[in-house]
């Protein structure tokens, strides 16, 4: 449980934010609405995310956008102003195709969820089919059951279910 009361960062004199800087390595950021919006940097975040990596601070980006892939959102960041390696963006299609890849996985995806992640496992070898329609006539349920039917049941060993309109 968390005891200590958050720091308002705005009234720390020079000493108390230096003393704060040195309590951590790490920097976790999310993305859009954070960084930037739209694709543009909001005002002072590409240099105050740059002092942070001058005073060795390791930043990552880390994001929740299911529908674009971690260079998608690489070159978003490139295109802001941000300069971050691709390896420190993380997302959740880069984790699935990442624990997938851990466990030596040979067998089908099923996709509910955008093309994006079927470009990702296609990229490391694994086949997938779906995603669907963008617009799905009828009802989800019938729609995968039509689908993974016309699929060996043997065939798939998972189903990864991301954004989808």
């Amino acid at each position: 449980m968390y005891k200590q009361k958050p720091k308002n960062l705005v009234n720390l004199t020079k000493g108390e934010m230096a003393n704060w800087l040195n309590s951590f390595d790490t920097v976790l950021t999310d993305c859009d609405g954070v960084l930037w919006h739209e694709g543009v940097a909001i005002d002072g975040v590409p240099a105050a995310i740059s002092l942070l990596k001058t005073l060795g601070k390791e930043v990552y980006f880390v994001t929740n956008n299911g529908i674009k892939t971690r260079h998608d959102i690489w070159k978003t960041a490139m295109g802001a102003g941000f300069d971050v390696p691709e390896t420190r963006i993380i997302a959740p299609i880069s984790g699935i195709v990442e624990y997938l890849q851990a466990r030596d996985f040979r067998k089908k995806v099923y996709i509910i969820g955008a093309e994006a992640v079927r470009s990702e496992l296609t990229a490391v070898g694994i086949e997938s089919f779906g995603p669907g329609p963008d617009v799905l006539a009828g009802k989800l349920s019938d729609y995968i059951a039509q689908h993974v039917n016309d699929t060996e049941a043997h065939e798939v060993g998972a189903v990864v279910v991301g954004f989808d309109e």
